[in-house]
């Protein structure tokens, strides 16, 4: 958390979530699947995410891998924007949702990214094109 912190106060943070589902959930959600149990989760902490300012950029199943290996430990990945690394922290420690935060996973990772100066490195992002 000291490495989070560290980072600027004022701009906002993604945090690229990589998720793996336990084949049945732990205490609260005992007795449903961990990819239930998560649902459950979700829909209200998308909710809290949003009311902080946050929001769900997008989430998608893992399919294949194209580079490198690991990607086979995961069922699905979320990208999702905090308005601050203090918003984030807020919204990650808040006491009622860790525990059912927490039931669902077998794996997770989350490394946090911040907007910088990518486009120099590999282009300005494109306006889409009509198909």
């Amino acid at each position: 958390m000291r490495d989070l912190l560290a980072g600027p106060a004022d701009e906002p943070i993604v945090m690229l979530n990589f998720l793996r589902f336990k084949p049945a959930a732990d205490a609260p959600d005992a007795g449903v699947s961990g990819e239930e149990a998560y649902r459950r989760y979700a829909e209200p902490m998308i909710a809290y995410v949003r009311s902080k300012g946050g929001r769900v950029i997008w989430t998608g199943r893992v399919d294949v891998q194209m580079i490198g290996t690991g990607a086979d430990a995961f069922h699905m990945v979320a990208l999702v924007e905090y308005p601050s690394r203090a918003a984030f922290l807020a919204i990650a420690t808040d006491p009622p949702r860790a525990g059912h935060r927490r039931a669902p996973r077998g794996r997770a990772r989350g490394p946090v990214a911040r907007r910088g100066d990518a486009d120099r490195v590999v282009g300005a992002p494109q306006p889409a094109r009509d198909r």
